[in-house]
This record gives C-alpha cells, sequence and structure tokens, in this order.
C-alpha cells in the first residue's frame, strides 16, 4: 500500500529565516527524496502538500523482516534554501 504523507504547516520556534530567497521542504523516505514547492522563508511555512511513497520489499517474507529494513534506512525531512544566481 502507498504511504500518504500530508504536509500542511512546519514551525521552527526561535529560528529566523533571511528573507532574501525562497525556500522549499526536501522530503527523503524509503530511498526517495521529493520536494515541495518554493514559498517565502517566513515561520510558519504553510505548504499544505500530499506526497505519495510506494515501495515493494521484495525480499521480506515477514513484518520483521520489513522493519529490519526500514530501521537500516535514513528517512528526513530538509528546509532548503533557494539561490539565485546570475551567470
Amino acid at each position: 500500500l502507498p504511504k500518504i504523507l500530508l504536509l500542511q504547516k512546519v514551525t521552527c520556534p526561535g529560528v529566523f529565516l533571511p528573507e532574501k530567497h525562497d525556500v522549499y521542504l526536501g522530503v527523503y523516505i524509503l530511498g526517495q527524496h521529493k520536494q515541495t514547492e518554493c514559498l517565502p522563508p517566513v515561520f510558519p511555512l504553510l505548504f499544505h502538500e500530499k506526497m505519495v511513497f510506494e515501495k515493494v520489499f521484495e525480499n521480506a517474507v515477514d513484518p520483521a523482516a520489513v522493519t529490519e529494513i526500514l530501521e537500516s534506512k535514513y528517512n528526513f525531512l530538509k528546509i532548503i534554501k533557494t539561490l539565485n544566481i546570475k551567470i
């Protein structure tokens, strides 16, 4: 079954983002990378997005094997600042 991640709001109390460049959220789950649309760098970041992640564990014969595989993977979210580079 696909896993759905609903992104609505990201807050980070005490953090200030310079307002020079937009930001987006990089999402790394199950060996897959997706990113949100760009937003102004003002908290709370209001994304209101849905992401779908699917993964088939071909060699897993029981739920314990899937658990071991998932525990060995890094899953994380990053706030990434865009850069406007002029060439």
